[in-house]
C-alpha cells in the first residue's frame, strides 16, 4: 500500500507541473486566449442562475399537467357517487367504508373494498385508520378487516 501511495504521489506532481507548463505555454502563445477562460469562468456564474429561471419556467407545464389531470378526478367522482349509492346512500367516506365492511361477514380486503365503495387509495386508507381507532373495525390480517 505504500509503495502504491508513493507512486500516486509522484504521478499527482508531475502532473500538477505539466499544468502549470500547458497554462504558461498558453499564455505566451496568445494572450486573448489566456484572458478568456477568465471571462468563460465569469459567463458561467450567471448560467448557475438560468436554471433557476428554467425550474421556474418548468413549473408552470407541471401546473398543466394538473390541469390535465380535472377531467380523470371528475371520472373518479362519477364512480364515488353511483358507489354511494349502492353502498346504503352514505353521507360520509368513513361511513361508506364501515357499511361495506359490515356487509362483508368474512372480513373485506382493500381491492374489494376500493372497487365496492370507488374511493381512492389515500382516502380509504385514512378511513380505515379512523375507524380502527374508534374501534368500529378491527385487522384480522395485513390488509383485511372485519366489524367489531
Amino acid at each position: 500500500m505504500g509503495k502504491i501511495q508513493n507512486e500516486l504521489k509522484t504521478i499527482l506532481k508531475s502532473l500538477e507541473s505539466m499544468s502549470k507548463k500547458v497554462e504558461k505555454l498558453l499564455g505566451q502563445t496568445d494572450p486573448v486566449k489566456a484572458a478568456a477562460p477568465a471571462k468563460k469562468a465569469a459567463a458561467k456564474k450567471p448560467a448557475a442562475k438560468k436554471p433557476a429561471a428554467k425550474k421556474a419556467v418548468a413549473k408552470k407545464p407541471a401546473a398543466k399537467k394538473a390541469v390535465a389531470k380535472k377531467p380523470a378526478a371528475a371520472k373518479k367522482e362519477t364512480v364515488k357517487v353511483s358507489a354511494a349509492k349502492v353502498s346504503a346512500a352514505a353521507g360520509t367516506v368513513i361511513d361508506t367504508v364501515l357499511n361495506a365492511v359490515k356487509s362483508s361477514k368474512a372480513g373485506i380486503k382493500i381491492a374489494e373494498l376500493k372497487t365496492k365503495t370507488g374511493i381512492g387509495g389515500r382516502q380509504l386508507s385514512n378511513a380505515l385508520y379512523k375507524l380502527t381507532k374508534r374501534n368500529l373495525i378491527k385487522t384480522t390480517d395485513r390488509g383485511i378487516y372485519t366489524a367489531v
